[in-house]
């Protein structure tokens, strides 16, 4: 599931995003990318990933414009257990 999220944010596909979350955690990025005016996603890069037994915890940067046009560029850390995205920081 991580790796899914991470290629619908590369692809700014809010349905495949939607998809890959539950519904707790796409709230929690929604009210983020809100928070930040984030209009448009263009890109991520993964940074790393740390595993420990079932949890994971992946870095990720988001790249895109703001909704006043203005580029950024956001540290994400995806966390998971068994393979279900739980959280972000």
């Amino acid at each position: 599931m991580v790796q899914e999220f991470i290629t619908a944010l590369g692809r700014n596909d809010s349905d495949a995003m939607r998809s890959a979350l539950p519904p707790q955690p796409h709230k929690d990025l929604t009210d983020l990318m809100t928070s930040y005016g984030i209009q448009n996603l263009e890109g991520t890069e993964i940074l790393g990933t740390l595993i420990d037994g079932t949890r994971s915890a992946t870095e990720i940067v988001m790249k895109g414009a703001r909704t006043n046009g203005n580029p950024f560029a956001i540290n994400l850390v995806i966390l998971a257990d068994g393979g279900q995205i739980k959280g972000f920081r």
